[in-house]
């Protein structure tokens, strides 16, 4: 009987040594999430340097759209800068723009806010997250207050930024909009 205890007490040492050098393993290894670096793999590109200029190019892009004007800037598909340098707001001092946004996520409409005590001169795109405009560009010029509403009703369910850009083609402020249904 005495022996038995003992077998067993020395089996229930033994799992929970092997419990804990288990639990010391897991717990001394750093972890390691997924992550996923923007790179292209080209077979064939070109930089090409002038003066002023910089165009650089490769085969196989998937095009993505950025244009504008003023400095000139056109990008397309894994070039384009990461996508943080869209998202998100810059202060522009001189704009001093509030804008709501309500209902969001939404079914069908969001409806917006915008005020600025300054004349504000926006233009305002919507894009799906491969940087497709889902809507027209729209130029909404006011002082005050101005109210606009938006029809998401016939896209399908996703997540859309929403990006108000000054009059030179600066984002100045930028939403996520999440789409159900």
């Amino acid at each position: 009987m005495k022996k038995n205890i003992k077998i067993k007490f020395m089996y229930l040492k033994i799992a929970l040594l092997l419990l804990l050098l288990f639990l010391l393993s897991f717990l001394s290894k750093p972890g390691y999430g997924q992550i996923i670096e923007r790179q292209l793999i080209s077979t064939a590109g070109n930089l090409s340097n002038s003066a002023n200029l910089q165009v650089s190019a490769t085969s196989g892009e998937i095009v993505v759209s950025t244009e504008s004007s003023g400095t000139i800037i056109l990008t397309q598909g894994f070039q384009q800068p990461a996508l943080e340098d869209f998202v998100g707001t810059i202060n522009i001092d001189n704009l001093k723009l509030d804008i709501s946004i309500s209902p969001n996520p939404t079914i069908s409409t969001i409806n917006l806010i915008i005020k600025s005590p300054n004349h504000a001169n926006l233009k305002m795109e919507t894009l799906d997250l491969t940087g497709k405009r889902v809507f027209p560009m729209q130029t909404i010029s006011f002082t005050g207050e101005t109210k606009k509403t938006l029809d998401f009703s016939q896209l399908p369910s996703n997540t859309y930024l929403l990006l108000f850009k000054d009059k030179n083609g600066n984002a100045v402020k930028a939403f996520k909009i999440i789409k159900t249904r």
